[in-house]
């Protein structure tokens, strides 16, 4: 049989003609309209790259530049989020300090769709290495810092290194086959395994700034240790330790071919020019807005005021109109940033956008409440604590290659496996409303299983946002990064509200009245909850109180948070309900389980490199043919 024929049906068997996304382009009639022309580009190039895959040194450290990026974020993400009270401590006072801690999911997810969406048209490789060297400059000069307000403007070039960097999971998508793609996303989520573990470690708070739960809704570090006797500053030369070496073998072993798309007739300035600035701004500007709005929320100033309410409607309304924004642009726009094809292909891809949101949003559940349960109700040394708060992401990570492995060899079933999985996770984390000072053993158990459940569902979800048009995999992934870090935030702003909302009329109950029985003078009861619900132990107010006041006030403090925590995991089945709904609707990834690599790296350490052969995509007036 003529080679080429061959390589046609084989493409006919690969590609369902029915599918948008994997519908092979009829190369016999030339495209006469913007239609034809936007059919066009959404499947040039699919599936072009049919060539063995062989796992070689080279490949090896390539992945592995990409895997130390990834590790380096997970590091950052974890210390720099622990470190906020011990700043504030040598520095502070500052009231916007714990915004230091929150800092990163702010400014890193909001244009993380619009860097994916560039990074489709021009190459990740430059997106790489801008973002290790950015994040490395940021975690150096944030090491050497000595003021909260520094802290805030070295951070942020963190972050955008951090955002640039998000395009790991595209760049090792397209080198390995399709087939292997649910495995290796397992392989790398399991690289950050060192900073789930170790981070709580290495980064805490200080000991009176460690106790847990507020009125406020703050979250506070349960970590232990080792900054504790040594310099905060360890905190961010890990990171920039991590980023030199990710910078090393990305520079001298990732070397992608063809990993562009070119449109004859127009300069890469004239394309640049031509990409849906108004669907970017839409979302990069409306998500800032949205987040800032959230974070004054729940940390600086009260719900009702207008700086809160003000960018969180504004940035909400944004996010929300790049919806029929796509849509009616869709065929008008020559780089439309979410193409057609997620409008039409609705089983296969639109479900999942928004049970990627939901199910986020029922984990952070656990990421939320579970730090602040160890430390109020099961242990009070602080190096328990981190290991306690840390066991349920070690158990998910450790778990995701053989996610992976199952849905990569069950991939005809994988809607099935990933509505299974989030039934597990909804029941898992509704059950940890049996929540009582004695239940640490089920309690670990529980937050373990929850969090074993989410890492099935996120190599699924990512699995899934891979399988698109080659030329839309940076834009599709990122959206799912985005849709899962606006989730967990979601989840932080939530589940604090619930928390702060319930827990003002609980204690009410559970201690203002007995205390009030007891004589306790009136006035000394509004400082007394302040002061247990703050974990200022060294308030003199409490020493005001009889011994037995003391006790009931104590024990009812810890009863108001129980019920309030059970509040919390309880609300976790609307969002859990939903997602399992939703996706019984999608339709499997099987067909798209295909031994084909989209993009070719050169093998071996090379300084200066040919990354354009002339072989990737090009756009043209003509039917592109490779």
């Amino acid at each position: 049989m003529d080679p080429k024929s061959h390589q046609a049906n084989h493409e006919n068997e690969v590609f369902d003609d029915t599918s948008p996304f994997e519908a092979n382009h009829n190369l016999e009639k030339p495209p006469s309209s913007q239609d034809d022309k936007q059919e066009h580009l959404e499947h040039a190039g699919d599936g072009d790259a049919r060539a063995d895959f062989c796992f070689t040194t080279s490949k090896a450290l390539a992945i592995s530049g990409l895997a130390v990026a990834f590790l380096a974020d997970a590091f950052a993400l974890v210390l720099s989020s622990q470190m906020a009270a011990r700043i504030n401590q040598i520095y502070g006072p500052n009231r916007f300090y714990i915004l230091t801690g929150s800092i990163i999911p702010i400014v890193a997810t909001p244009a993380a769709p619009v860097v994916g969406y560039i990074s489709d048209i021009f190459g990740r490789r430059r997106f790489l290495l801008a973002g290790v060297l950015l994040a490395a400059i940021g975690n150096v000069t944030t090491a050497n810092v000595n003021g909260i307000d520094q802290i805030f403007g070295t951070e942020i070039i963190t972050c955008i290194g951090i955002l640039f960097k998000q395009v790991v999971i595209a760049s090792l998508a397209e080198i390995v086959p399709r087939s292997s793609r649910p495995f290796a996303f397992g392989c790398l989520w399991a690289s950050s395994a060192p900073a789930q573990a170790f981070g709580p470690i290495i980064a805490r708070t200080c000991p009176e700034c460690g106790h847990v739960g507020s009125l406020t809704g703050h979250q506070t570090s349960t970590a232990a240790s080792i900054t504790l006797h040594q310099s905060w500053r360890v905190a961010f030369w890990i990171p920039f330790a991590l980023n030199l070496l990710a910078l090393v073998l990305i520079f001298f072993w990732y070397h992608p071919l063809d990993q562009h798309v070119k449109e004859k007739g127009k300069t890469r300035w004239q394309q640049l020019l031509s990409l849906d600035w108004i669907g970017c701004s839409l979302i990069a500007f409306g998500a800032q807005l949205a987040l800032v709005g959230a974070a004054f929320g729940l940390f600086i100033y009260p719900w009702g005021n207008a700086k809160t309410l003000g960018p969180l409607v504004v940035g909400i309304v944004m996010i929300v109109s790049i919806i029929p924004f796509e849509y009616f642009m869709r065929l008008r726009l020559p780089y439309p940033m979410y193409p057609r094809s997620i409008f039409r292909q609705f089983r296969r891809y639109t479900l999942f956008l928004a049970p990627s949101l939901l199910c986020a949003l029922v984990a952070s559940s656990t990421s939320v409440i579970w730090p602040q349960q160890v430390q109020l109700l099961y242990t009070k040394d602080t190096l328990k604590a981190g290991w306690f708060a840390s066991a349920p992401q070690i158990t998910g990570v450790f778990l995701a290659p053989i996610y992976g492995r199952v849905l990569q060899r069950l991939g005809r079933y994988s809607n099935w496996l990933m509505m299974g999985l989030c039934v597990l996770l909804t029941l898992f984390a509704a059950l940890q409303a049996i929540v009582s000072e004695g239940s640490l053993a089920a309690s670990t158990v529980l937050a373990c299983l929850v969090n074993a459940s989410y890492s099935g569902l996120l190599v699924g979800f990512t699995s899934v946002f891979q399988f698109v048009p080659h030329h839309y995999l940076g834009t599709s992934v990122m959206t799912h990064f985005f849709l899962r870090a606006i989730g967990n935030f979601a989840g932080s702003l939530v589940y604090s509200l619930v928390l702060t909302n319930k827990l003002k009329d609980y204690v009410v109950s559970e201690v203002a009245i007995p205390l009030a029985h007891l004589g306790v003078d009136p006035s000394l009861i509004p400082v007394v909850l302040e002061a247990l619900t703050t974990g200022a132990a060294t308030n003199p107010v409490l020493s005001k109180l009889s011994p037995q006041a003391l006790q009931i006030a104590i024990l009812g403090v810890k009863t108001a948070f129980i019920k309030s925590f059970k509040i919390v995991y309880y609300s976790t089945l609307s969002f859990g309900l939903v997602s399992t709904i939703l996706i019984a609707f999608t339709t499997d990834s099987g067909p798209q389980l295909q031994p084909i690599v989209d993009i070719r790296i050169v093998e071996g350490g090379h300084f200066n490199v040919k990354y354009d052969t002339g072989k990737g995509t090009i756009i043209d007036d003509r039917p592109w043919v490779s």
